[in-house]
């Protein structure tokens, strides 16, 4: 079956041809292509765990469908008949290695800068902050500004497209959804990205608010309300499968205020060893003591007697199988308070290896606790799952692996026995007799399936299976063969499996995995589809009709009871969705869901490609999503006018989406449109077709608006996951991007619209002798044509594995590298010097000088997201993450600032950009929001009102300087206009920068008069043209002054 496709048309005749004359050999072969797989997945995990920065194998971690190539528009079949999936293990793989391995000490530490951040910024005054020096003599500090920025969205769609046109409304990915304890119009929900988010007025359309931006990470993996006062909440921080965290945070009044951040950490019983918590995936207060707090980690599980004035960590106990050994804990489940007043309990959780000292940085996304998912004790498997119960409210705990009351038809061989387990409770009258369904994957990541399904009638004394992974629905999927039975994990069974019981009745329950949703009502003795994420593709079809939509990838789920009134509640890697009959519907093509996300601005963005005011197109704005495909936000022409949205986006690609990008010429003519997914390229051009729309329909046959550009590679070389592109601006109007090994120059006919690409690296990047990879955010090109040698020359620079970044510099009939022949090595101010890998981004300034340098080709500037040197110690904060070069790389030195108290902060700096108009101008993407420099790197400051305190992964820059958008990993897209703010010296009426005041100016001020600052329209006051001193208004005394100067330089 297709990696690269969720679901097929069973008219496809070669695979069913083979597969019914020789159903074996299509198995065995498919088996054969999937170990293989996961051997190359296991070889990369470990090599990732042992510093590994960039994957050149990509092609082989794919399979066969998502690999190949070709080029030009796809056909109408391949449109609409694919639906791009996304590949978590792949996506798991390559963020590893864009970030590097990160420790819980370093995470730890994040959130002590964070909190430092927060209170440097965001207190009384922070906007105008001083010199600690207090000389006033010294050059001015950069000022953090008081331009608000704007949130952009994703927030809403009108529709979506994946291999054919739906509807939906989508979010980010969502870890735990909480509803007020007597109240459903409250609700909570924790997110991957995008921090905590409430509603009071819940139901199909809720307001929403963040209540946890200036937090210092948003990456929430567990969240929990006081069942007794719904004020209280506690959040754990860290998201098992990407951003982490390894801290607990308590609000006592509902969010609008939060505490400190509490740090989990022991020494461990089984080995004397620390322990240190990465992220959190639980938490449960105890309606029966809420001074009881029970936290479910990747490390173990902690508890708190007291409030949370302290937190003690707990040893579960273990199988004789394997002897004491570590484990990490998933999902807590209360079952009631007992006859003795004590509250009962159950988490579930899977053993590290023997003698693994988890969190192991290879792990530090996964749900296991080793380099590898396989221990040497029993090397054909992974990490043993298991469920402990407890009587006393937590204080002691009872293994069922280790008590035999896992059923020996699952723990009996390694192909059925289960790791990751959720686990679900009725209600909780009597917890001896409190019903419990347990949902398990299989042992090893790489052979991923949802093993089985186990219930208890005696509040997780004893199990039986219910299910197993082979046990059919009642209502199959009859276009595509992967909703046919239990197993709704699939190969992602380690990334996404949610439960969830009804309290009132525990014959009731609904699971979910990657593709399909499945309920019973009867216990578990059958179960019927409810469910599917692309339904009206074909794929959802079933014998009663099409399935209703859902998300794909499940993480969590939960029943709701208020009086009689219930609700299911799921949380998908596209946000939240609602039933309130999805067991009382007949079939489960008649359930109904409801999508309340519009508003929750969550999503997981890569990039953003963006239109320019200078060229007219300041509108046009799309990202590259996680899991949510490529979005493109509406524009307000006739067609969309009547619902216009400043945050409405369409999908218009599936999948992963990327790398995004707007490219045009140097006259700022023919723009294009840059979109990826899964290794590919694809484009669009506006001038031909609508690019905001998927496809067009010519002749009665449906056609891809937008073309793919793939091209056969040289041997040993591959597409990476993480495409990105750099537009050119040169007269051709390319884009340049990377591939693994490889540099390209890809350029698009304007008349034929075919691609064609020059690769720039004919001998591939050798550096001192050795071959090196493109990484991080790849290749970045200079924006400004420059004269080298006396020809006409664009430079282009690249952060490459192995600590090293080089400049290439293209001529045109030759291109030749610069730079790379050493490792980035920074004096450390102790008299000796770090050498620093996970090179993300290479900024190159218009005037060398503005840096200290005299040649443009020896000149630029480099960021990383490393957490450690390459020799495993700290990064001290005399040495920070943005370095600078004049030398062409011989020597670098920090470029952090200057030491006065105004300095980056000690984080990952994911994206460094110069303001195209003025090279003293410099934005620096760290984890934890925007920070701009003024005066050329000598201070910073923390830029603008109202922005997260995020992950900035990609940012752009309008060509005057007057736009700036920011691609933040969780709270989506945002902007803001710099030049918006009020000056206090007079503008020079250069509105476009191109050094001549001319009829582009005088149209930019007859457009702006009578703004101010406090203008939000989309044509916004601009400090460049208010010519005057005073007032801060552009009026007809700026308007005299331009046409004074009209013609002249500014």
């Amino acid at each position: 079956m297709s990696q690269k496709k969720k679901w097929m048309f069973l008219g496809v005749t070669t695979v069913t041809g083979l597969a019914a004359c020789a159903p074996q050999v299509v198995t065995a072969y498919n088996n054969w292509k999937q170990e293989r797989r996961n051997a190359l997945i296991e070889k990369t995990e470990l090599a990732l765990a042992q510093g590994l920065d960039h994957i050149p194998w990509m092609d082989s971690l794919r399979s066969e469908d998502e690999s190949e190539e070709h080029e030009g528009v796809a056909s109408s079949e391949e449109e609409n008949e694919e639906g791009e999936k996304d590949d978590a293990a792949l996506r798991r793989l390559a963020n590893q290695a864009e970030i590097g391995p990160r420790s819980p000490e370093y995470q730890q530490e994040l959130l002590k800068i964070a909190a430092a951040e927060a209170r440097k910024w965001n207190g009384p005054g922070a906007t105008t902050p001083m010199r600690l020096d207090g000389d006033a003599s010294a050059i001015s500090p950069t000022p953090a500004g008081n331009a608000t920025w704007t949130n952009l969205g994703p927030a809403t769609a009108r529709s979506s497209y994946n291999g054919t046109y739906y509807k939906s409304i989508d979010s980010g990915r969502i870890t735990k959804i909480r509803v007020k304890p007597g109240d459903a119009k409250t609700v909570y929900i924790s997110t991957a990205g995008g921090g905590v988010w409430k509603a009071t007025d819940f139901g199909q359309y809720p307001t929403w608010q963040p209540i946890t931006d200036q937090l210092g990470t948003l990456a929430v993996g567990a969240m929990d309300l006081d069942p007794t006062d719904g004020k209280t909440i506690w959040i754990g921080l860290g998201d098992p499968f990407d951003q982490q965290g390894g801290a607990l945070v308590k609000s006592s009044d509902e969010g609008t205020t939060w505490g400190d951040p509490i740090l989990l950490s022991a020494t461990h019983p089984v080995d004397g060893k620390p322990t240190i918590t990465n992220n959190v995936r639980d938490i449960r207060i105890d309606p029966a003591n809420t001074g009881n707090i029970l936290v479910a980690a990747n490390d173990g599980l902690y508890r708190s007697d007291d409030g949370g004035a302290s937190f003690n960590f707990i040893d579960l106990p273990n199988t004789a199988a394997t002897g004491p050994v570590r484990e990490s804990t998933w999902s807590l489940v209360y079952l009631g308070k007992g006859a003795d007043g004590q509250s009962q309990w159950l988490v579930s959780g899977a053993y590290a290896c023997p003698g693994a000292q988890p969190p192991h940085p290879a792990s530090g996304t996964q749900n296991r606790l080793l380099s590898t998912d396989k221990c040497a004790s029993n090397p054909a498997v992974g990490n043993y799952g298991d469920i402990w119960k407890s009587t006393d409210s937590g204080a002691t705990w009872v293994s069922a692996r280790a008590s035999g009351t896992l059923p020996a038809t699952v723990t009996g061989s390694g192909a059925t026995d289960i790791s990751y387990i959720d686990i679900a409770a009725s209600g909780t009258a009597d917890p001896s007799a409190t019903v419990v369904y347990a949902l398990g994957g299989s042992l090893s990541d790489a052979a991923s399936a949802t093993n089985a399904v186990l219930k208890s009638v005696n509040g997780g004394t004893t199990w039986t299976v219910v299910a197993t992974k082979t046990k059919p629905v009642t209502n199959p999927t009859t276009l595509a063969a992967q909703c046919t039975d239990v197993n709704v994990g699939h190969d992602q069974s380690w990334y996404n499996l949610a439960i969830a019981v009804d309290p009132a009745d525990p014959n009731r329950v609904l699971i979910g995995g990657n593709l399909c949703g499945i309920r019973s009502s009867d216990g578990g003795a059958t179960w019927q589809n409810m469910s599917h994420w692309l339904p009206q593709g074909g794929g959802g079809y079933t014998a009663d009709g099409f399935l209703p939509y859902v998300h794909a990838d499940w993480h969590t789920a939960t029943v709701v009871r208020v009086g009689s009134i219930y609700m299911a509640l799921v949380g998908t890697d596209g946000g939240l969705s609602v039933s309130r009959d999805v067991f009382d519907a007949p079939t489960g093509a008649q359930v109904n869901w409801q999508h309340p996300n519009i508003g929750l601005v969550t999503q997981l963005p890569y990039s953003v490609g963006s239109g320019d005011p200078v060229y007219g197109n300041a509108g046009v704005v799309f990202s590259g999503l996680q899991d949510n495909g490529t979005r493109f936000r509406l524009i307000d022409d006739e067609a969309f006018i009547s619902d216009f949205d400043l945050q409405n986006w369409d999908q218009i690609r599936g999948g992963d989406g990327i790398g995004t990008a707007v490219s045009r010429d140097s006259r700022g003519q023919n723009p294009i449109y840059w979109i990826s997914v899964q290794g590919q390229w694809w484009y669009c051009q506006p001038r031909l077709r609508d690019c905001s729309r998927a496809t067009r329909i010519e002749g009665g046959v449906e056609i891809s608006n937008y073309v793919r550009a793939n091209f056969t590679l040289p041997a040993g070389d591959s597409y990476p996951f993480m495409i990105r592109y750099s537009p050119t601006f040169d007269a051709q109007g390319s884009v340049v991007a990377t591939t693994s090994l490889n540099l390209f120059r890809v350029t698009v006919d304007p008349v034929s619209d075919r691609p064609s690409a020059v690769r720039l690296t004919p001998s591939g990047i050798v550096v001192a002798g050795a071959t090196r990879g493109p990484r991080g955010l790849g290749v970045t090109a200079s924006p400004h044509p420059y004269t080298v040698d006396g020809v006409p020359t664009r430079i282009y620079g690249l952060p490459l594995s192995g600590g090293g970044s080089a400049l290439l510099v293209d001529k045109g009939s030759s291109v030749s590298l610069r730079g790379g022949s050493t490792i980035l090595q920074v004096p450390n101010g102790s008299g000796g010097f770090d050498q620093i890998g996970f090179i993300q981004s290479v900024a190159i300034p218009r005037r060398p000088e503005s840096l200290g340098g005299t040649d443009s080709t020896r000149t630029w500037l480099v960021s990383t997201v490393a957490s450690a040197n390459l020799a495993g110690g700290p990064i001290p904060e005399s040495v920070g993450h943005l370095f600078k070069t004049t030398d062409q790389g011989a020597t670098w030195v920090p470029f952090h600032g200057n030491g006065t108290g105004m300095d980056l902060p000690n984080v990952p700096v994911f994206v460094v950009r110069f303001d195209p108009s003025d090279d003293s101008i410099i934005y620096a993407g760290t984890e934890l929001g925007l920070y701009r420099s003024t005066d050329g790197g000598a201070t910073w400051a923390r830029y603008g009102k109202g922005l997260p305190m995020v992950r900035i992964y990609d940012l752009t820059v309008a060509s005057n300087g007057s736009l700036l958008r920011v691609a933040t990993y969780g709270r989506g897209v945002w902007e803001v206009h710099p030049r918006s703010e009020a000056s206090t010296t007079a503008g020079n009426g250069d509105w476009d920068g191109n050094g001549v005041v001319d009829y582009f100016d005088l149209a930019a001020m007859a457009g702006r008069l009578g703004t101010t600052p406090a203008t939000n329209t989309n044509l916004r006051y601009d400090n460049t043209l208010d010519m005057t001193s005073s007032p801060t208004t552009i009026e007809e005394a700026d308007l005299s002054t331009l046409l004074g100067k009209f013609g002249s330089t500014p």
